[in-house]
């Protein structure tokens, strides 16, 4: 897939694709976004967990739809492609979100300290996920709990 298509098709097309619930990709967009995400991703995980001194035990690329990431019960991480439409910020948030897991595996006020020792603006750059929970794009993926 060439840099035209993707700015001419791709790019112009990321604002319209997170408005409209992120279910209307192509099979093309989400082969694209799991190669972005795949090359994107794994960098900013293995920079975090460095930072966070966590260490999962594996990194997953799904299309999901109805959760941005999640951490699994033997610290495997997993993301959907579509984080790839999110600003940067944002993005790293949900990675120290998941990883934040591998120390506290529930959403107490324990987690939260642990995610804003790392982040202390994390409610800030979560904030572009907060309209998909109210009601403006009810079915777009979601940070697991």
């Amino acid at each position: 897939m060439g840099q035209e298509h993707v700015r001419e098709y791709l790019l112009p097309r990321r604002e319209e694709a997170v408005q409209s619930h992120n279910n209307d990709l192509s099979p093309v967009q989400i082969a694209y976004l799991k190669q972005k995400a795949a090359f994107v991703l794994p960098k900013r995980v293995y920079h975090y967990s460095k930072l966070m001194g966590v260490s999962p035990t594996g990194i997953k690329i799904t299309a999901a739809a109805t959760r941005w990431g999640s951490c699994s019960p033997q610290n495997s991480l997993c993301f959907s492609c579509r984080v790839m439409l999110l600003p940067e910020e944002t993005v790293d948030s949900i990675i120290v979100h998941e990883l934040a897991h591998i120390r506290v595996k529930n959403h107490s006020a324990d987690f939260y300290q642990e995610v804003e020792a790392y982040l202390p603006d994390y409610q800030d750059r979560i904030a572009p996920l907060r309209k998909f929970r109210t009601g403006h794009a009810a079915s777009t993926p979601s940070i697991s709990y």
